[in-house]
């Protein structure tokens, strides 16, 4: 891989490896950082190219990488020549030392290089924030199959009011029964780039996919006492954005780090 990509490689996502997260989210102050590759691979390479990520991942292992990986593929839209490889959650000087133990490691650069290099035709690299303050994404989760992802493109100076009730809808699902009933979600904010936010729903297969009855919608109605008062929280939300476009995202188990 690209030193830049082998040094700090890798979601999101929208984002988290949503799996990390979790396991991270164990420490009393775990890092909101997280960092997503995307790599977009030609069809006619994707097998030799996914036979040298195993390669790459197995190698990681063994040699005690500081970093673990969780990849993802599209599973709507387009972008399907692209692999999405998510690390969560750190610090940012957390970094540092990463890309110190990778100056000293440069066997993991050069398989990088030698095997999955050549079949690559471009990268981009993205940081995200993760809100997990409003989110819910509990540590004994099963790990999921497929993740959507919710992206609301954020209008220039509506980040606050979109943070707003953001925060006040996240607090009353946490607090008055939605996460209960077993909803799972993450809040992940765009660092670089244009300013979008996304929230990441986990779904352990299709028919996981279906909506909820009752919705968000009818539960905040429930809560608030009538649905106008729950329109007008939407409408804060659509207020503040300039649209928004939904995806879901496979994860890719066998082109993950190795436990």
């Amino acid at each position: 891989m690209k030193k830049t990509i082998t040094c700090s490689m890798l979601a999101i996502l929208t984002a988290m490896s949503l799996t990390a997260m979790s396991a991270l989210a164990q420490d009393e102050a775990p890092g909101s950082i997280a960092e997503m590759w995307t790599v977009r691979v030609d069809f006619a390479n994707q097998q030799a190219f996914e036979e040298a990520v195993k390669g790459y991942m197995a190698l990681a292992k063994e040699m005690n990488s500081p970093e673990h990986w969780e990849t993802y593929t599209k599973n709507t839209g387009d972008d399907f020549d692209a692999y999405y490889f998510r690390t969560c959650c750190f610090h940012w000087a957390d970094r540092d030392a990463i890309e110190a133990w990778h100056d000293d490691n440069t066997a993991l650069q050069e398989y990088w290089d030698a095997n999955a290099e050549p079949h690559v035709s471009s990268y981009e690299h993205d940081f995200e924030f993760i809100d997990f303050e409003n989110s819910h994404w509990p540590e004994d989760m099963a790990e999921p199959k497929f993740v959507g992802v919710r992206t609301y493109k954020i209008k220039t100076g509506a980040g606050q009011q979109f943070s707003a009730v953001v925060e006040e809808l996240s607090q009353i699902a946490k607090n008055h029964g939605w996460a209960e009933q077993g909803h799972e979600w993450a809040w992940v904010e765009s660092i670089n780039g244009k300013y979008t936010v996304g929230i990441a729903i986990p779904h352990a297969n299709y028919a996981d996919m279906e909506a909820p009855d009752p919705n968000f919608y009818q539960f905040l109605a429930e809560h608030l006492g009538s649905e106008e008062a729950a329109a007008a929280k939407f409408q804060a939300v659509n207020a503040a954005t300039d649209g928004s476009y939904y995806d879901i995202y496979m994860h890719r188990p066998d082109l993950s780090s190795l436990d």
